[in-house]
């Protein structure tokens, strides 16, 4: 699973989540095909993770209940 760093101020997810600057995201995190587009235009950028960054990842199946 690709991991993206936000590098904007802050980026609107699904169900009215906001990500902030440094925050580790998945596709997970938004609607399908939002990722390719935000990478385009400099809202987020790929990362490697290290195992002490801040994961902000959301339960799918949690919220789909």
């Amino acid at each position: 699973m690709e991991k993206y760093k936000v590098i904007a101020l802050s980026v609107g997810g699904l169900n009215n989540k906001v990500y902030k600057t440094g925050d580790i995201v998945t596709e997970e995190c938004f609607p399908k095909g939002t990722i390719k587009k935000l990478v385009e235009q400099n809202f987020l950028v790929e990362t490697e993770v290290s195992k002490n960054a801040k994961i902000v990842e959301k339960n799918i199946k949690k919220d789909k209940k």
